[in-house]
């Protein structure tokens, strides 16, 4: 009977990386981070910077490790990313001071560096040899899907595990967590590198010129960009700041892990009825309340310290995360051609890297004097960019993109 079960297991690259993705995401000691990190003495400022660091570093060697992939191989670079991450948790597992936690930050920005696009090439690739280029979205959703579970059960269970928040408690949860990881690396081993690698024909130098060439030409498209970049919820660090917004509010520790499980889902629900709630409400209406509902609940957190609307309050901002991610997307793609998506959307990705590590930094040093002056400054920056950069129907009209050519 096992073995009629495991004979029609489909043991290919594309589920292996849902595998990995799973493994690689069932991070047990997230919800005390911060509470480790403020413990090891580090400020606020410090551990956002930690963030900050990350997202620099993956931006400065997004370009060389994409390189590395198109040159050497898309199996490589998986093994060096996960490789690379799973070096990064052992070190944490030591580390103490904050110089020690920099160093696990650039060798987690340089392993992200390493997976970004090579696992949707890899992923197309394989399906292209077997003649079902159409399934990309469906391979695509079934990975992203493996990697949400995990983010929904790890979190709850470390948060069961580790409450109250206890330092030796904490250290089994890495232990447990690079046990997870290290699975994930093993996996990494098992990928077949595609015979046939798609590879870049543009340099980077004029991917970036390209892309500032469409968004000056094009206002449509250079309002959406500016409307998703400056009314991002920024959840990187709000992860940062839930936990001690939570002690001070009085939030069973038990409960810390379960809003990172709640998150996803909300975020989840989101991306599912994202289109379904545009069409109920309209363009205008649908993607002001998605940009304006964060703002809202980040001024309702400057002020309001209680165990179950503090909760209640981190919990909904995943949902408007999940509205605008599809329909940001959608809209943007609207107005750019085939010729030069990749350009544009590698552009745009830069864009957002830049202005979170920068934020972030600023967050960090008002979260220190003041976690309401944080909040209150996270949500007037969304609320007045909702404003000033509001879209109706007409800017996502799609007219026929402007090609680079045109441009």
């Amino acid at each position: 009977m096992l073995k009629k079960i495991f004979s029609s297991f489909k043991w290919d690259n594309i589920t292996k990386l849902s595998l990995i993705y799973f493994f690689s995401a069932f991070y047990l000691y997230l919800p005390f981070v911060t509470l480790y990190y403020q413990h090891r003495g580090l400020s606020l400022l410090q551990i956002s910077s930690l963030q900050s660091i990350i997202i620099g570093i993956t931006f400065f060697t997004n370009i060389p490790t994409g390189i590395f992939a198109d040159k050497i191989g898309r199996k490589i670079s998986i093994i060096l990313s996960i490789g690379l991450q799973l070096l990064g948790e052992i070190l944490f597992f030591f580390a103490r001071s904050y110089p020690e936690f920099i160093l696990i930050a650039i060798i987690a920005g340089i392993g992200f560096s390493f997976i970004i696009g090579t696992v949707s090439a890899l992923t197309y690739e394989t399906l292209k040899e077997e003649g079902k280029e159409g399934e990309m979205g469906k391979a695509t959703g079934s990975r992203m899907a493996t990697e949400s579970l995990a983010r929904i059960i790890a979190p709850f269970l470390g948060g069961l595990l580790i409450a109250p928040f206890i330092v030796d408690r904490f250290m089994l949860l890495i232990a447990i967590t690079i046990i997870a990881v290290s699975i994930a690396f093993i996996l990494t081993f098992t990928l077949k590198e595609p015979k046939n690698k798609t590879s870049a024909q543009k340099k980077p130098v004029q991917l970036f010129l390209d892309g500032l060439t469409l968004l000056k030409s094009n206002k449509s498209l250079r309002r959406i960009v500016l409307l998703s970049l400056f009314t991002n919820p920024l959840i990187s660090y709000l992860f940062i700041l839930y936990q001690p917004y939570f002690v001070k509010s009085g939030v069973a520790p038990w409960m810390f892990g379960l809003m990172l499980s709640t998150g996803a889902i909300f975020s989840l629900l989101g991306n599912k009825f994202a289109y379904k709630f545009e069409r109920v409400l309209g363009v205008e209406r649908g993607i002001l309340f998605a940009t304006l509902f964060p703002a809202l609940l980040y001024f309702s957190m400057s002020a309001i310290y209680h165990p179950v609307l503090s909760f209640i309050f981190v919990c909904l901002i995943y949902l408007p995360l999940g509205l605008q991610d599809p329909l940001f997307t959608d809209y943007q793609n609207k107005h750019i051609s085939d010729e030069n998506r990749a350009t544009m959307i590698s552009l745009i990705s830069m864009l957002n890297n830049i202005y979170i590590a920068t934020m972030g930094l600023i967050i960090g040093y008002l979260a220190d004097t003041s976690l309401n002056l944080a909040f209150l400054c996270i949500g007037g920056v969304i609320f007045f960019s909702a404003l000033i950069f509001r879209i109706n129907n007409s800017h996502i009209q799609k007219s026929g993109p402007m090609s680079l050519r045109e441009a």
